[in-house]
C-alpha cells in the first residue's frame, strides 16, 4: 500500500485493492473502526472508476454495513445495506443469493433498532429470494426462517407465541428433510420451542425439547459450538426449575452453564453475564440479597463492555434496584430505578411500559420513606403510561391504583382513594379472583378510608370481608385474623360501641400474645387501643395503665425517641387530663413535646397543640406566667408554618389575650383580642361565631379598664352575631346579656342593666338546657338591682326565687344560697320583719361561718346585722 501510494498517488485502482485489502485483514482480525476507515478510502476509489470496479465497490459497501453493524451503529449499516440493495439491482440475476443475504443483514440491522416491521419486511424479501434461487426446502431459507422465529417471539405482539412456534416447527421440517435434524443448528431451534414452552407454563414439553437439545450437544462434545449450545440449555433446564420454584435445581443448572460459559467463551463473554444475571435472581428468590447483588453486577459490568447503554443495560439496573428495595436498602434502589428510568426514556423503541415500571418502583421507595407528594408525582406518570397502553399491564396498573389510592388517603383526598382502590380492586378480582390475600389488602385499604370519612359500617364491612378471605387462609385464630380484627375494633371505636370493640381488642390480644416478638409491635397497638377506650368509658385508671404498658413496648422497641412513643405520650397525656391530674399530664406532654423534636419528621403542628394543652392546663391551675410561656410557644410555631394571619394564630392569640387579662396586662390583652379579630375577620368574615367570642373578651377587658362605652358596643355587636349562630344554645345568648348588664352596673346605669337582665332571664326560662344555677344567679342579680332602685317587693320575690332555685341546683348550704337570705334579711329588716330578717341572717351566718374564716368580710357583715337586730328587738 505504501509502495502504490508512493508510485501511483492515492487515487489509483491498484491503491484501492490494496486498501480494500488491508481492511479484509482488519474484519479478520476484528478491527472493526480501522476496517471502516479502509472501506471508505477504498469505495472513495472505487467510484472513479464504475467499470473497472464495479463488482468491488459492492462488497466494499456490505463490508462497510458489515463492520458498522459490529460497531452497534445500527441505523448507518441500515442505511448502508440499504444502498447496497440498490446497487445489486443493477446487475443479473446471477447475484441472487448475495442479495438474499443482504437483505438477510438488513433484517438483523434492523431488528437491533426495534424496528420490527422493516426487520420482517427484510426477512421475507430474503426467503423469497433465497426460495426462488435455491428453493423453498434449502437450509438457507431453514437458517432464515429461525432467526425470524426468534424476531416474532421477541417482539412480543399478541399470538407470538404460537407464530414464532410454527416458524420453528418449519425449520425442523425443512432440517429433517436436509438431512441436518442432529446438526447444532437443529439443538438450537430445540432450545428455542422450550423457551416458549417454559414461557407458556408448559413444561414437560419445554424438557422434552431440551432433551433432544441436550442430546445433539453431547454428541459433539469437545466442539465450541456443541458446548456453547449444551450451556444454553442448561440455562433454560435452569429456567424450568425457576419457574416451579424448584430454586437449588435451578442454581445448580444455572451454574453448570455459568462454568461451560467461563471455559468455553472467556470471562467476558456475554453468555456469562446471562448466566451470572440469572444466579443472582435465584438468589434474589431465596433471600439472599448479598449475594444476589453481587451476581447481578457482575452481569452488568460485562455487558456494558459489550454495549453502550441499552435496553438490556437498564433492565439490568431495574433487577439489581429491585433486588436492593426488597433488601431494605431503599436509597441504593432508588439510585438505581432512577438512573434505569432516565436510560429507557433516551432509548428509542416502545419503552414505555418498563418507564411504568420503573415509576412504580420509585413510587413505592418514596411512600416507604414517608414522601408522599413524590411517590404521588411517580405513581402519576405510571398512570399515564398505563393509562395509554391496553395490553398486558393489568399486575402494574394494580398496584399503580393502590399506590395513588394509598397517597391520596395520606392527602385526605377521599373520593380520588376511593376511586383508585376501586379500580384496583376490579382488577384483583378479574385477574387474581375473589379470595386472594391481594383482594383481602385491598378491602382493608377501602376500609380505613371509610373509617376516615365517618362511614363506619360501611368500614366494618369491607374488613369484614378482608376477615373471611383471611381466616380461609390462615385460620380464625391467626395473628392475621386478629390484626384484622383490630382494624374493625377501630371502627366500633368511632362508632362509640365500647363494649363489642373491646371485646375484639381484648381477643385479638390474646392471639398476638402468643406470636411471638415478631408481633409485639402489635401488641402495643392493642394496649393502646385499649386504653383509648378505657378512656372514653372514664375508667382512667385502667387506661393511665394500658397506655403506660404501650409505653413500655414501643420504647424498648423503638428506643425513646420515636413517633409511635412520642403520639403514646400524647394520648397517655390526655388521660392524664381527664383525670384531673394536670401536674402529671404536663410533664407527660413535656415529655412527648421532648420526643416530637427529636425527630426531624414530626408534625410541628402536633408540638403547638401540645404546647396549647399545656397552656391550658397552667391556665386552670392558676400559673398564668407557665400558661403564658407555652401559648407563645404555640403561636410562634402556629406563625411560622401556618402563616400569620391564619385562623389558627387568631385562635391562640385569643386565648394569649385571655391568659393576659388573667395577669391584669390588660393592654397586652386588648391587642392579642383585637388581632384575633381581625384575622377572623379577614378569614371567616364579620358575622362569624369565632369574630364574636373575642369581640365579647375584648368588651370584657375594656369595661375592666373603666372604658364602659367601648365596653357596651364591643359587647352588644358579640351579642348580634352570636343570635345569628346560637339560636339552638339560648342559654348562651343568655349569659352574653348577663355579661353586658353586669358592664352596665358597674358604669352605673342600673335601669338599662335591669333591662339585660331581665331578657337574660326570660332566655333562661324559656331554654329547656339553661343550668339552675345561672337562673338563679340571674335572678339574685335582678333583685339585688330592684333592691338598688327602691323596688324591695320586687326585690324580695326575686330574691326568693333565687333562692329556691339555689337550694334546688347546689343544696342548702352553698354561698349562693348564703347570698339570697343576706339579702331577703335586709329586705325584712327594711319592711320591719325583725324575726324573718334574723331568721335569714342567722341561717345566713351559719353558711358562711362554714364555708369561710371566721375575719371574713362576708361573715362579719352576717354578724353584725345579727347584732344590730337583736338590739332592736330587746327594746
Amino acid at each position: 500500500l505504501r509502495i502504490r501510494k508512493i508510485e501511483l498517488g492515492n487515487d489509483s485502482i491498484d491503491y484501492a485493492h490494496s486498501v480494500f485489502n488491508l481492511s479484509e485483514v482488519h474484519i479478520a482480525m476484528e478491527k472493526y473502526s480501522q476496517a471502516f476507515n479502509c472501506l471508505n478510502e477504498a469505495i472513495r476509489v472505487f467510484d472513479m472508476f464504475p467499470d473497472e470496479a464495479g463488482s468491488l465497490l459492492l462488497d466494499a459497501v456490505v463490508m462497510k454495513g458489515d463492520s458498522l453493524f459490529q460497531l452497534k451503529d445500527y441505523p448507518a449499516s441500515v442505511a448502508v445495506f440499504q444502498e447496497a440493495v440498490e446497487m445489486f439491482s443493477h446487475f443479473s440475476q446471477s447475484y441472487g443469493e448475495s442479495v438474499a443475504t443482504l437483505y438477510y443483514k438488513l433484517g438483523l440491522a434492523c431488528s437491533k433498532m426495534n424496528a420490527y416491521e422493516e426487520a420482517f419486511a427484510s426477512f421475507r424479501q430474503c426467503i423469497r429470494v433465497f426460495s426462488e434461487d435455491l428453493g423453498p426446502d434449502h437450509l438457507r431459507v431453514g437458517d432464515v426462517m429461525y432467526d425470524v422465529g426468534k424476531l416474532v417471539y421477541s417482539h412480543g405482539e399478541h399470538g407470538s407465541a404460537e407464530k414464532s412456534m410454527e416458524c420453528f416447527k418449519e425449520v425442523m421440517r425443512i432440517y429433517s428433510l436436509n438431512k441436518h435434524q442432529n446438526h447444532v443448528r437443529a439443538a438450537d431451534v430445540s432450545v428455542q420451542m422450550a423457551t416458549i414452552h417454559t414461557d407458556l407454563g408448559e413444561y414437560d414439553e419445554a424438557r422434552d425439547a431440551l432433551k433432544k437439545a441436550l442430546k445433539i450437544y453431547e454428541g459433539g462434545i469437545g466442539e465450541k459450538t456443541s458446548l456453547v449450545g449444551k450451556g444454553l440449555t442448561l440455562q433454560q433446564i435452569g429456567r424450568i426449575h425457576y419457574a416451579k420454584n424448584e430454586f437449588d435445581q435451578a442454581l445448580t443448572s444455572f451454574k453448570d452453564a455459568l462454568q461451560i460459559f467461563q471455559d468455553t467463551l472467556g470471562e467476558k463473554d456475554m453468555n456469562v453475564s446471562l448466566a451470572l444475571s440469572n444466579i443472582g435472581i435465584v438468589h434474589a428468590r431465596k433471600s439472599e440479597h448479598e449475594k444476589a447483588v453481587e451476581m447481578c453486577t457482575k452481569a452488568l459490568k460485562i455487558r456494558k463492555l459489550h454495549f453502550d447503554d441499552d435496553q438490556d443495560i437498564a433492565d439490568s439496573l431495574f433487577n439489581i434496584a429491585n433486588i436492593l428495595d426488597d433488601w431494605g436498602r431503599k436509597d441504593e434502589a432508588l439510585i438505581l430505578f432512577e438512573k434505569a428510568l432516565k436510560l429507557y426514556k433516551s432509548l428509542p423503541g416502545d419503552l414505555e411500559i418498563s418507564q411504568a415500571n420503573c415509576q412504580q418502583r420509585i413510587g413505592s421507595i418514596y411512600w416507604s420513606k414517608g414522601n408522599v407528594d413524590d411517590a404521588l408525582i411517580a405513581y402519576l406518570d405510571a398512570h399515564e403510561i398505563c393509562e395509554a397502553e391496553h395490553e398486558d399491564i393489568e399486575e402494574l396498573l394494580t398496584s399503580v391504583h393502590k399506590g395513588l389510592g394509598n397517597c391520596y388517603f395520606l392527602q385526605e383526598e377521599y373520593d380520588s382513594s376511593l376511586n383508585h382502590f376501586a379500580k384496583c380492586l376490579k382488577l384483583q378480582r378479574e385477574e387474581i379472583g375473589e379470595k386472594s390475600m391481594d383482594v383481602s389488602s385491598t378491602y382493608d385499604c377501602i376500609g380505613r378510608l371509610y373509617t376516615n370519612q365517618g362511614k363506619y359500617a360501611e368500614a366494618i364491612d369491607f374488613h369484614t370481608k378482608s376477615l373471611h378471605i383471611i381466616e380461609k387462609h390462615h385460620g380464625k385464630g391467626s395473628k392475621e385474623s386478629a390484626s384484622c380484627n383490630m382494624l374493625i375494633a377501630k371502627a366500633l371505636f368511632k362508632m362509640e360501641k365500647y363494649d363489642l370493640c373491646m371485646e375484639l381488642l381484648q381477643d385479638s390480644l390474646k392471639v398476638i400474645c402468643t406470636a411471638g416478638d415478631d408481633c409485639i409491635e402489635d401488641v402495643a397497638d392493642i394496649h393502646h387501643e385499649i386504653g383509648l377506650v378505657q378512656k372514653r368509658l372514664e375508667k382512667y385508671e385502667e387506661a393511665a395503665t394500658s397506655l403506660k404498658t404501650a409505653l413500655g413496648i414501643r420504647m424498648k422497641v423503638h428506643g425513646k425517641y420515636d413517633i409511635v412513643v412520642a403520639n403514646t405520650l400524647l394520648d397517655f397525656g390526655k388521660v392524664l387530663e381527664e383525670w384531673k391530674d394536670p401536674e402529671e399530664a404536663i410533664s407527660v406532654y413535656d415529655q412527648a413535646i421532648t420526643v416530637f423534636q427529636k425527630i426531624p419528621e414530626s408534625n410541628c403542628l402536633t408540638i403547638a397543640e401540645t404546647y396549647v394543652r399545656i397552656g391550658e392546663l397552667f391556665e386552670e391551675k392558676e400559673n398564668y406566667d407557665s400558661s403564658l410561656f407555652s401559648m407563645k410557644k404555640a403561636l410562634k410555631i402556629y406563625s411560622k408554618n401556618c402563616g400569620s394571619e391564619t385562623v389558627i394564630v387568631a385562635k391562640t392569640l385569643h386565648k394569649l389575650g385571655r391568659i393576659y387579662d388573667r395577669l391584669d396586662e390588660t393592654e397586652k390583652a386588648k391587642a392579642c383580642f383585637s388581632e384575633a379579630v381581625k384575622i377572623f375577620r379577614s378569614n371567616l368574615g364579620n358575622d362569624d361565631i369565632l369574630v364574636s367570642n373575642s369581640l365579647k373578651c375584648l368588651g370584657t377587658v375594656y369595661s375592666r379598664s373603666n372604658q364602659f362605652a367601648k365596653s357596651v358596643e364591643l359587647c352588644t355587636e358579640a351579642l348580634r352575631i352570636q343570635k345569628n349562630y346560637e339560636r339552638e344554645k339560648p342559654e348562651n345568648i343568655a349569659d352574653s346579656l348577663t355579661n353586658i348588664g353586669n358592664i352596665l352596673n358597674n358604669w352605673n346605669k342600673k335601669e338599662q342593666s335591669l333591662q339585660f337582665y331581665e331578657e337574660a332571664l326570660r332566655v333562661y326560662e324559656e331554654s329547656d338546657s339553661a343550668d339552675a344555677s345561672d337562673v338563679a344567679n340571674c335572678q339574685q342579680t335582678i333583685g339585688i338591682l330592684q333592691k338598688g332602685l327602691g323596688d324591695f317587693e320586687t326585690a324580695l320575690t326575686c330574691f326568693g326565687k333565687a333562692l329556691r332555685g339555689h337550694r334546688s341546683a347546689e343544696g342548702d348550704k352553698s354561698l349562693s344560697v348564703a347570698t339570697d337570705l343576706y339579702y331577703m334579711g335586709m329586705l325584712y329588716d327594711s319592711f320591719g320583719e325583725a324575726e324573718k330578717a334574723l331568721q335569714c341572717f342567722h341561717e345566713c351566718l351559719k353558711i358562711r361561718r362554714k364555708e369561710l374564716e371566721e375575719d371574713h368580710l362576708d361573715v362579719l357583715a352576717a354578724k353584725r346585722f345579727i347584732a344590730n337586730l337583736e338590739r332592736k328587738m330587746m327594746y
